[in-house]
């Protein structure tokens, strides 16, 4: 079992290899364009993130390496209670996209089977969803009183 995540291009939207599995990860193609135009080894089947040897992929520990110090320089101090981690980052955008987007078209976008995946990964922000409850104030403590 390798410890690598081998990162590919491919059309618009990357592929991760994670244990044989190939995730897609979108992207968008002006960002591929650019990316592509940038790196030395840009051919669909190279790597995206090289590791220390030309053509071989970027280990894991790598990646969660320059992700802490980059939460670091961003201000975010990860003290070990939430355990900020790479994919975090999926949760992030997930949510984000969930508040802009109909759901079918965020699970279709993130690489979901189902829209209930889609909502596993959802984590809505509770003020917004308190002012949402704001119009059944009077109706909700009639119930619950």
């Amino acid at each position: 079992m390798s410890k690598f995540i081998n990162i590919f291009l491919n059309r618009n939207h990357i592929k991760i290899k994670i244990l044989k599995k190939l995730l897609p990860v979108n992207l968008f193609p002006m960002i591929l364009k650019e990316w592509r135009e940038m790196s030395a080894f840009n051919k669909d089947d190279d790597f995206v993130f090289n590791g220390v040897k030309p053509k071989s992929p970027i280990c894991a520990e790598a990646i969660l390496d320059n992700f802490r110090k980059a939460l670091k320089r961003a201000g975010i101090n990860d003290n070990n209670e939430r355990k900020i981690v790479v994919h975090s980052s999926r949760h992030a955008n997930n949510t984000f996209l969930l508040n802009k987007l109909p759901e079918k078209i965020v699970k279709n976008m993130v690489g979901h089977k189902s829209e209930k995946m889609t909502e596993v990964y959802n984590h809505p922000d509770w003020n917004e969803v308190l002012k949402g409850l704001q119009p059944y104030k009077e109706l909700i403590n009639n119930v619950w009183g």
